[in-house]
């Protein structure tokens, strides 16, 4: 027994709790440890497939830039603005000063058209710059025209509305003078679809279009004024004043384009004869005595007749007889 009362039993007692209770404790660290060694491989696991997301998704976002800055590039090298006219004589004649000038009045007509619309374009038109292409479609029965300006003397003869249409179409790559031949609305018809595939396609940044001078156009475009962002992207170009039923559907961008075209219609129907003081009467080539071959007969020299003349006076003999 110890002075101070307690057995030496009782310490070998206290002894062994502390020992079970060292025991215990480093049990639990060794188990903790264990868990904690456990978990930081799951955690550095986990941060190493992170880590391999998160490059994957940098490279992925990266090559995703790449491509859409390379898109970019290939959308901004093929912006255009689409020009469509409907010709016939109703609605868009160009001005007599470059009809009558032939193939150089073609040409004439091509750059103050394409002068005016960069300068149109320019005012409104975001991102807009020389580089933008303009195409221009313009669909007309290009015989029955030829006839009407003869007729109303803004030509002397067809050939030279051939050539004034081969020097505009000729002047710049993207401009079409396009003959649609004979037919009820076979302009009409290249209009629409040219509209609705032109206002589909995203890299074409804008429409003017010059069709409004007819009310048939109205139930078709109804389509495109209730599309705000279809409308956006739509000029109406006036060449006669707009059709009633068009200007109600309420476009907000019009444009007239008067150095180009005229503001009054000229009338295509069935092809008539020329005006006296319009026509180029065929004269003979030659003065002088009358040849006679050596039987005696008279020998006349061939005359020089326009042919678009002779094309139309066989037409009309041909409806005369019918």
């Amino acid at each position: 027994m110890t002075p101070n009362g307690v057995g030496v039993e009782d310490y070998r007692v206290q002894l062994d709790k502390f020992r079970s209770l060292d025991s215990e404790r480093n049990g639990l660290l060794e188990n903790t440890t264990k868990e904690l060694v456990v978990k930081c491989k799951d955690l550095q696991e986990k941060w190493q497939r992170t880590q391999n997301d998160y490059q994957w998704e940098y490279k992925g976002r990266n090559s995703l830039q790449q491509e859409l800055q390379q898109l970019h590039k290939l959308r901004d090298r093929g912006l255009f603005v689409l020009v469509l006219i409907d010709a016939d004589a109703d609605g868009y004649i160009f001005q007599e000063r470059f009809l009558r000038n032939g193939a150089n009045g073609g040409r004439e007509a091509a750059d103050e058209l394409l002068g005016k619309v960069k300068e149109y374009l320019a005012t409104f038109l975001d991102g807009y710059d020389d580089k933008t292409n303009v195409v221009v479609r313009a669909y007309a029965n290009l015989k029955d025209l030829a006839y009407a300006c003869v007729k109303k003397q803004l030509l002397p003869s067809a050939i030279v509305f051939e050539n004034f249409v081969s020097g505009f179409t000729q002047r710049q790559a993207l401009f079409d003078f396009v003959d649609v031949g004979a037919g009820k609305e076979r302009a009409d018809h290249k209009i629409r679809e040219n509209l609705r595939m032109s206002l589909a396609n995203w890299q074409c940044k804008h429409v003017v279009l010059g069709c409004c001078h007819d009310a048939g156009y109205a139930p078709f475009l109804e389509q495109f004024a209730a599309n705000d962002a279809d409308a956006e992207r739509i000029t109406l170009l006036e060449g006669t004043p707009v059709a009633s039923k068009i200007s109600a559907l309420g476009f907000k961008r019009t444009v007239r384009m008067p150095s180009v075209f005229v503001a009054s219609p000229l009338s295509v129907g069935s092809p008539a004869l020329p005006s006296h003081s319009s026509i180029r009467w065929a004269r003979p080539n030659r003065l002088g005595p009358i040849k006679r071959n050596n039987k005696g007969e008279r020998v006349d020299e061939r005359l020089d007749i326009d042919s678009s003349i002779m094309s139309m006076l066989r037409k009309r003999m041909i409806q005369e007889l019918a």
